[in-house]
């Protein structure tokens, strides 16, 4: 009985890790993605008069508003613990 509960907590542990390392590897992928995305358009002209993106608050205002609503939206699909 012993080595079942040793191989299930091993297997538990294994999956924990990857779950760990697919959810970092997904955040840090976001992120380049984001700020790759930020730059280009803050450095493009656009526009008949060729104007340049100004209000780069906005645009941090919109990557957190998205983020709190895929959170909450992941918050209320998971099963609960309690």
């Amino acid at each position: 009985m012993a080595e079942s509960s040793s191989s299930s907590s091993a297997v538990s542990f294994k999956e924990n890790l990857w779950k760990g390392v697919f959810a970092v590897s997904g955040i840090m992928l976001t992120l380049v993605t984001y700020g790759i995305l930020q730059e280009k358009i803050m450095r493009i002209p656009y526009g008949a008069e060729k104007e340049y993106f100004k209000h780069s608050l906005f645009l941090v205002f919109c990557n957190r508003i998205m983020t709190s609503a895929v959170s909450a939206g992941s918050l209320l699909a998971s099963p609960q613990i309690c």
